[in-house]
């Protein structure tokens, strides 16, 4: 079943009511005795109202001890903050299992046609950015069509489709006409399993060996729509 999609509101309104519960919670513990209540919070500010006549007694050194409980909690912060940190490999498995996670819960699958992918510059780009962002697919090149095709989550589907239609400055290179090589977006939309392993290149002699290939991955209908896109010159 499809998770429940709430709102920004609804997601706000459920953490505040989850903060208010373990509050509560927490200080009916201290009213049972269960737990010992916290110290109070002394700052400058209400160094008075909390001391009262403490702090008229010896107004410095109540000062003194009031600034060293600030800093003391200031220290306390940062060395709970540096515990927390992750380090660089824990970050990028961090943000790894963030793209399984979104994978799973919403797979789009993107085709794209392209003039030319025998650019090695070009298909250097195409192959490592959908390495780097955890995209599965390939990307086919034959004689008459060239195309790749990329499964992921819904974000790393997006920044990599602005690769392929903003950021790759396809005319650059020439075709062997002397056209403008180009890059077109076929087809985007969600599917419910991944169909590859992993992000590969390869390349055919013939377009009867790419569509076995992807006959034999149950992709054929991907393969048809590039197959009948028209090229870019053709518009």
């Amino acid at each position: 079943p499809l998770p429940m999609m709430l709102t920004p509101l609804e997601r706000k309104k459920i953490r505040t009511q989850g903060r208010v519960a373990r509050e509560k919670e927490k200080q009916e513990k201290i009213r049972l005795g269960l737990l010992e209540p916290p110290k109070p919070k002394v700052k400058v500010n209400n160094l008075m109202r909390v001391l009262g006549t403490e702090a008229t007694a010896d107004p410095t050194a109540m000062e003194k001890f009031v600034r060293d409980e600030m800093e003391a909690r200031r220290a306390a912060h940062t060395a709970r903050n540096h515990e927390r940190r992750l380090d660089p490999e824990q970050r990028r498995q961090k943000k790894c299992q963030k793209m399984e996670r979104e994978a799973a819960r919403d797979l789009m699958l993107t085709v794209f046609r392209v003039g030319d992918l025998s650019i090695r510059q070009k298909r250097f780009k195409v192959d490592q950015n959908a390495t780097q962002l955890k995209l599965t697919g390939c990307a086919i090149l034959c004689p008459g069509a060239c195309l790749v095709l990329v499964e992921g989550g819904s974000k790393p589907t997006k920044k990599y489709a602005h690769l392929m239609l903003d950021r790759i400055h396809w005319p650059e290179d020439q075709l062997p006409g002397g056209a403008p090589n180009w890059c077109r977006l076929v087809w985007q939309g969600s599917v419910s399993k991944p169909q590859f392993v992993g992000f590969r290149v390869q390349q055919f002699n013939s377009m009867e060996q790419a569509r076995q290939y992807m006959q034999d991955r149950g992709c054929i209908q991907y393969f048809d729509m590039v197959d009948e896109c028209p090229a870019m010159e053709e518009d």
